[in-house]
């Protein structure tokens, strides 16, 4: 009985060396993994440093289900009118590669026709067009930089990306891009605004709230036609507002942020970095600054 103990003993503390040793190797790896990791998101944040040429991207991911060609065409006649060279992205182009070299591409200005889902605790995801995997981008799924999302909470499914995925996985350096995210929930808090700021836009233009489809196109029209002809970020939100004013449906508003991107121009972008005392979300032109975490009605699920 006793060598039968001291065998058992011995084989308990050899499996228990061996686990310790594995879970050892394991450790490290990772600490490898995430040390390669910090340096290449590092370097990725610092980009180009060219300066950006007249260019605009228009990503359309709705153009699968919800077309508007009048839209499309009325924003590419006015950017070009102000010489500037619009590339086009169709639905099935809206990918989770597309979103990750976005900021690499050397656009002046991002136009997002995205739907995009907000949780609860104020998180805003941006949909791709591509079908939900469970096998697919295991690792970005791990981290929480991709998410499942859905319009209507029942299938179809689609990856979103995630404001951890802009800070840890997107590419190269916005340079001072203006974005504008025609699409719900964008502004409803800053969790997306802050990292595409941190990754180097210079200001972010969304709703901050649900929002009708019609409404937006309209209002988004009217703002990209205003930074077209030189308004500055500030006077086309409150061009756009004055001509449209909030969704008639979910009462939701145009905003921007930060605060300080107000006087920015499609001729005068800067890279604007937030400081840790800068607390403001956005305003419009003569409005007090709002924030507002929770929304009572989306339309997406994530």
């Amino acid at each position: 009985m006793s060598r039968r103990r001291r065998g058992g003993r011995h084989e308990k503390e050899t499996r228990s060396g061996k686990l310790l040793f594995s879970l050892t190797i394991i450790a490290v790896v990772a600490l490898l993994v995430y040390s390669v990791w910090s340096a290449a998101t590092s370097a990725s944040l610092q980009g180009n440093s060219e300066p950006l040429g007249f260019e605009a991207a228009i990503l359309d991911q709705l153009g699968a289900t919800s077309p508007n060609s009048a839209f499309v065409k009325a924003v590419q006649d006015a950017l070009a009118s102000a010489a500037f060279t619009v590339k086009y992205y169709r639905a099935a182009d809206v990918t989770v590669e597309l979103y990750r070299q976005l900021p690499s591409l050397g656009f002046r200005l991002i136009v997002l026709r995205v739907h995009s889902g907000a949780t609860y605790q104020g998180g805003v995801y941006p949909f791709t067009s591509e079908p939900y995997d469970e096998h697919r981008y295991t690792m970005e799924q791990l981290t929480g930089s991709l998410k499942k999302a859905s319009v209507s909470g029942t299938e179809p499914y689609y990856f979103a990306i995630s404001p951890t995925f802009v800070d840890t996985n997107m590419q190269g350096n916005f340079r001072g891009a203006i974005i504008v995210l025609s699409s719900c929930n964008g502004l409803v808090s800053t969790s997306l605004a802050d990292p595409l700021i941190r990754r180097g836009a210079s200001a972010v233009v969304s709703w901050d709230g649900p929002v009708t489809l019609d409404h937006t196109d309209k209002a988004t029209e009217i703002l990209l036609k205003a930074l077209a002809e030189r308004s500055t970020v500030s006077e086309a939100v409150q061009a756009a507002m004055d001509k449209v004013g909030p969704d008639p449906e979910y009462v939701s508003n145009l905003r921007y942020y930060p605060l300080e991107s107000d006087h920015v121009t499609l001729w005068t972008i800067t890279s604007v970095r937030l400081n840790e005392r800068n607390q403001i979300l956005c305003q419009i032109v003569q409005q007090k600054p709002v924030l507002r975490l929770h929304c009572s009605r989306t339309p997406a699920h994530l």
